[in-house]
């Protein structure tokens, strides 16, 4: 839950993305403090990040993502809604690539 607040904290910076791919590449524990470490690594202002990540807002849209996961049966990251199918665990680009190449294909077939 911490990292997910720091990635969506990193937003108020323009630096979600950046901020989420270090915390996938990153070992070891993740308290406030690696968190951190990890986020001026990657180019982030950490003490902004520290600020922006006790921001009230963040608890409601934590809620509400942690509820809607909880309601389509997804326990863990990530996971992916491709064409209303659950995908769980990363995926290459060119697996996307093809699952959404199927999913048009099947589409213009059908209109």
């Amino acid at each position: 839950m911490l990292g997910a607040r720091a990635a969506l904290a990193a937003r108020a910076q323009g630096r979600y993305h950046e901020l989420r791919n270090a915390l996938m590449q990153a070992e070891g524990g993740f308290d406030q403090a690696h968190i951190l470490a990890v986020a001026a690594e990657a180019g982030l202002d950490a003490t902004r990040l520290a600020v922006d990540m006790a921001e009230p807002a963040l608890n409601d849209l934590l809620k509400r993502n942690h509820l809607l996961a909880r309601q389509l049966g997804i326990n863990g990251t990530p996971a992916f809604i491709i064409g209303g199918r659950i995908v769980r665990g990363a995926l290459e680009l060119d697996q996307f690539q093809a699952m959404i190449g199927e999913l048009r294909a099947a589409a213009s077939t059908t209109q």
